[in-house]
């Protein structure tokens, strides 16, 4: 006895995929939504800490011309991460690497302007709370030290002698600041000191006639050290050359 077909028989068979669930995207369009919101909160938090630093070193800066160097180099900063970011998915290396990048570069300048509109308010701002004393001080103006160093002396013998006598070593390891007691230097080049390199120092009013004298012989026994004058202005120095010494 044969069989016979059923009238369904000669219908082709369709097969149908079930989806992840319904209405739901497909399982690699989640893994890549996954990987973009691990990136941003990673960047996030990464950003979040950079930025409490840089708002820090901004609102701790001994003067507002300081403070600008923080801000420039947040901007090189999140520029040179923001173009790494746009390469980095351009040529199709790992695609959270380059989200990390991008987010950051949006991220990081986002939290730092935030964070100094913040800290303004609240009153944390160091430099722009600082009363602002106009000095003038220049070749014209009295100093209280005038150092001339001997002709032809090396610039990175000045150098090692000025860090050595007036500046000291911040305490963030940032850098240096002046001793206590130095309020402004000006450096003097040979058309400003009868051939010589030189410095005009203007000390606190408030510095002992001890730390004055002090500066003085230690600039004085140095041999690169021609002269030293006290309270004058750089201008009003005869030549010391055509002076009997």
């Amino acid at each position: 006895m044969s069989a016979v077909p059923g009238k369904n028989a000669d219908r082709p068979m369709i097969a149908i995929q079930s989806p992840d669930a319904e209405g739901a995207p497909p399982s690699g369009m989640r893994s890549r939504r996954s990987a973009a919101w691990r990136a941003f909160w990673l960047a996030a938090a990464i950003c979040l800490v950079l930025a409490g630093v840089l708002v820090r070193d901004y609102n701790r800066a001994p003067h507002g011309y300081v403070a600008v160097y923080v801000v420039a180099g947040l901007w090189l900063v999140t520029i040179a991460v923001g173009l790494a970011g746009g390469l980095v998915l351009l040529i199709g290396l790992p695609r959270f690497l380059g989200l990390l990048l991008v987010f950051s570069s949006v991220l990081l300048p986002s939290f730092f302007i935030t964070g100094v509109w913040g800290t303004d308010l609240a009153g944390f701002n160091h430099w722009k709370s600082r009363p602002v004393r106009m000095q003038s001080f220049g070749p014209n103006v009295p100093a209280s030290l005038v150092v001339y160093y001997k002709a032809g002396t090396a610039r990175k013998d000045i150098t090692q002698l000025q860090d050595s006598l007036l500046y000291r070593a911040r305490a963030d390891g940032r850098g240096k600041d002046f001793i206590p007691g130095i309020r402004m230097y000006m450096y003097l080049s040979p058309r400003q000191a009868h051939g010589h390199e030189g410095c005009a120092i203007d000390l606190d009013t408030a510095s002992s006639p001890q730390a004055v004298e002090s500066l003085v012989m230690s600039f004085s026994r140095s041999p690169i050290v021609f002269a030293v004058y006290k309270d004058v202005a750089p201008v009003n120095i005869p030549d010391p050359d055509a002076v009997p010494k």
